[in-house]
């Protein structure tokens, strides 16, 4: 999405800080009734929204079952 004319100056002004420090924003949002978690990151002075996951959403490795089978 491009950003919208009155919001195009805060829009580049916040790209071009965080991509000349090198800081990331952390952000939660809500989508279809979900709160996610997510970075807010600079790149090509675009805003890229990585979403994240939270620690209790991590499966381990060692609980997932059929690794065993492919070697």
């Amino acid at each position: 999405l491009v950003p919208h004319e009155p919001t195009a100056k805060p829009y580049k002004l916040l790209a071009t800080a965080t991509e000349q420090t090198g800081k990331v924003g952390i952000a939660r949002f809500v989508m279809r009734t979900k709160q996610y978690l997510a970075a807010v990151r600079p790149q090509d002075g675009r805003l890229l929204l990585s979403t994240m996951v939270y620690d209790d959403e991590i499966v381990r490795p060692d609980e997932i079952g059929g690794f065993d089978a492919l070697s």
